[in-house]
């Protein structure tokens, strides 16, 4: 039987039609149910191609059980971030004021009006011995606590809410001055926390950074900064540092083009495997940006091949793009993208010329390593790229596919 999503627009939406969970999609009937009711709000917030929405989905969305509490205790909404980027923006916000990690899939607790008391993002459905409260034990501790000590929960929200309301609230100064000191105050501040080693300005996991890079590059330009040499220079290194990680590693598809949604490591090895158009967007004018600039062969290779795979993998017969392509296929993450070094070795070759990044840690002792095949060398070089080409008509000729979310985000 299905829940009130069957008839969304959206696919991720629909992708939740079919389980136990009373899911509602967001809207003025969700709130009134809730206040009829007197229930607090669950708002589970994801995307179509995001691994972890998947996971927690299969866990716990799935099971007779947890749904039993969910729907007893809760209402619940469920959310599309990339159709209600607004509703996404400000629980994202608000959870991080509860010192929690902020990220998909992302779960808002709310009183029945929608403002938020307590939020998070993965919550397994049984221990994991990581300090993460199963999700189970989470529903009954929280409709506790409601039944218990419901002012609380509203004296948190209230806080919440104001903190949002003045979140960017600020006195600017409409002097140069000011503007200028900023503006360098927030250079060295990006810079100073780049990761000279392996590039990057996080510890992992490690998400591409175009827009702090074009920032960077956009400073680099200014007369300001081209007064002192040294701050020139920091800042090309910090910029080719990060984008030369990024598009050599495994954060970048080499054999299909595009980038993945994140490293999942310090060393942009191993990533996180969806593809979202958005990210793309930005990183491929980031690219190009740093193309003109520095004129790095790598740089020219990653623009050509992403653009490749825009248009022979996300481009509408009719207009537009795909907003995404899932993390998962062939029962695993990455399962698309990664191969045993057997199959490599009889598509190309065992040649040591084309070093190899691991892709997976093996499920089992007895699950042979998987890969990704990355450029080494220069990118440009045609017997590499004619290698590459051999393993994207062998990708392609797999029997499973990737799941695709056709919507258009305007």
């Amino acid at each position: 039987m299905s829940n009130l999503l069957s008839s969304e627009k959206s696919l991720y939406l629909r992708q939740h039609a079919d389980q136990p969970v009373d899911w509602l999609p967001w809207g003025k009937s969700a709130f009134e149910k809730a206040q009829r009711e007197d229930k607090p709000i669950i708002v589970s917030i994801g995307y179509s191609s995001c691994h972890w929405c998947h996971a927690m989905s299969e866990e716990s969305f799935q099971d007779e059980f947890v749904a039993s509490i969910m729907n007893r205790h809760f209402v619940c909404i469920k959310v599309d971030r990339e159709e209600r980027p607004d509703v996404d923006l400000t629980y994202l916000e608000a959870i991080r004021m509860f010192d929690q990690s902020a990220g998909w899939p992302l779960h808002a607790f709310c009183l029945s009006d929608g403002r938020p008391f307590w939020g998070g993002t993965y919550f397994p459905k049984q221990d994991s011995g990581h300090g993460i409260v199963p999700w189970p034990q989470l529903l009954m501790r929280i409709s506790d606590h409601y039944g218990r000590a419901k002012e609380e929960l509203i004296e948190n929200a209230e806080n919440v809410l104001g903190n949002l309301e003045h979140s960017n609230d600020a006195d600017f100064s409409p002097a140069d001055q000011w503007k200028n000191s900023l503006l360098l105050n927030a250079v060295q501040s990006i810079c100073k926390i780049h990761d000279d080693s392996q590039g990057g300005f996080s510890q992992a996991p490690k998400f591409p950074s175009p827009m702090k890079i074009d920032f960077l590059m956009s400073m680099g330009e200014s007369a300001k900064v081209r007064a002192d040499s040294q701050f020139g220079e920091r800042i090309d290194f910090c910029t080719q540092k990060t984008l030369d990680a990024m598009a050599s590693g495994g954060l970048f598809d080499h054999t299909g083009g595009g980038f993945f949604r994140y490293s999942t490591d310090e060393e942009w090895k191993v990533p996180h495997f969806e593809k979202m158009l958005c990210d793309n967007a930005l990183l491929l004018s980031t690219y190009s940006r740093a193309y003109r600039k520095y004129r790095l062969p790598l740089y020219r290779k990653t623009v050509e091949k992403t653009v490749q795979w825009l248009l022979r993998e996300m481009g509408s017969p009719t207009t537009g793009f795909s907003s995404s392509l899932s993390s998962d296929s062939n029962g695993k993450e990455g399962g698309y993208y990664l191969w045993e070094k057997e199959e490599l070795e009889a598509i190309i070759g065992n040649e040591e010329t084309y070093l190899l990044i691991a892709g997976q840690k093996p499920n089992s002792s007895t699950s042979p390593m998987e890969y990704l095949p990355r450029w080494q060398g220069n990118p440009e070089d045609p017997e590499q790229e004619a290698r590459m080409e051999k393993l994207l008509h062998a990708r392609d000729s797999r029997k499973w596919k990737i799941a695709r979310d056709s919507k258009r985000i305007t």
